[in-house]
């Protein structure tokens, strides 16, 4: 799987060594994983013009990426959009069980995803399975 192969390889040079302890920067992979998320949904038709329009990516509240987002989307293009709603991410507990569709969850240096699947079908946005394998599925608490 591609994301799998990028993401290990952004493992890898996140994770270096200096004097004997790994350096572990959890908004490069968060960064990492957003870039790629707009690759693996399908958008709803009308959401965008043309296939050049461009991902609006919005961050509420403080900036904890710095600069890390911004360069690594600089100048990227994804293709084959189909169309847009709105992708929501966050990383606050239980973000996908209030309504959220994905939602990161840090566990010691590893970076976890979570799908909320019925909030994403109720927005009409499709995601592939190859996110989905990488993914916990949550639903929704009655």
């Amino acid at each position: 799987m591609v994301i799998r192969l990028y993401l290990m390889s952004l493992f890898g040079t996140v994770l270096l060594s200096q004097a004997g302890e790994p350096a572990f920067d959890e908004y490069q992979v968060k960064a990492a994983f957003l870039y790629n998320f707009a690759k693996f949904v399908e958008w709803p038709p009308g959401t965008f013009a043309n296939s050049s329009d461009p991902i609006g990516i919005c961050i509420v509240g403080q900036n904890p990426f710095g600069s890390t987002l911004e360069d690594m989307v600089k100048g990227k293009k994804i293709e084959a959009l189909k169309s847009a709603d709105i992708l929501t991410v966050g990383e606050t507990e239980d973000f996908t069980v209030a309504g959220g569709i994905i939602g990161f969850r840090l566990e010691g240096t590893r970076v976890h995803i979570q799908v909320a699947l019925d909030t994403a079908e109720h927005t009409k946005l499709r995601i592939s399975s190859r996110l989905l394998g990488l993914a916990e599925i949550v639903t929704k608490q009655q």
